[in-house]
């Protein structure tokens, strides 16, 4: 886009420089000449002023009449606690199932099963391990139905009003059964 205003600046001050050439073969005399010399110095002059405030690449700190503003505070963005991570979207019956947990924050894990239609078909429960508080292993009955089916993982903290437990889900999503 600079490359393209370049090229219209120069066509614009050749222009000046034939009305000026205009104004000074007719003696100053004709208003009509003098009245487009003023035009096209206008423009150049709003066109040069447009291009320098654009280009912003000068010293700092950058002189101005005006009251510089202080520059806007960043803050850190909070970390997510408690991020499930699965292994797989498939769990096989009878075998263990690996759930990873990112910046785990909680007192007790709860891993529940739930078929299609919200019945509940397996749920285990997990103490905050403090040697891999990270790792959960799961594992999946042999008696689950094989087919579709939807994970909850909760998370539970005693950090609730009035010493009562704080129940969080962290993640719910569907899973094969095989």
């Amino acid at each position: 886009m600079k490359f393209k205003a370049f090229f219209i600046y120069i066509a614009v001050g050749a222009a000046f420089l034939a009305a000026s050439l205009w104004v000074i073969l007719s003696g100053g005399k004709n208003a009509k000449a003098i009245r487009t010399k003023y035009k096209l110095g206008g423009v150049l002059l709003t066109t040069w002023a447009m291009l320098s405030a654009g280009t912003c690449n000068g010293p700092v700190p950058t002189v101005s009449c005006y009251e510089p503003i202080e520059p806007p505070m960043c803050y850190d963005v909070a970390m997510p606690i408690n991020s499930v991570n699965l292994e797989s979207t498939t769990l096989k019956r009878g075998e263990d199932f690996k759930i990873t947990i990112q910046e785990p924050y909680f007192e007790s894990l709860v891993a529940i099963i739930k078929g299609l239609d919200g019945k509940e078909l397996q749920k285990e429960s997990f103490i905050y391990n403090e040697e891999t508080p990270w790792e959960y292993i799961f594992k999946v009955s042999d008696t689950l139905p094989v087919g579709n089916a939807v994970l909850e993982i909760q998370t539970i903290t005693g950090s609730g009003e009035g010493g009562e437990q704080q129940v969080e889900v962290v993640f719910t999503g569907e899973v094969t059964i095989e």
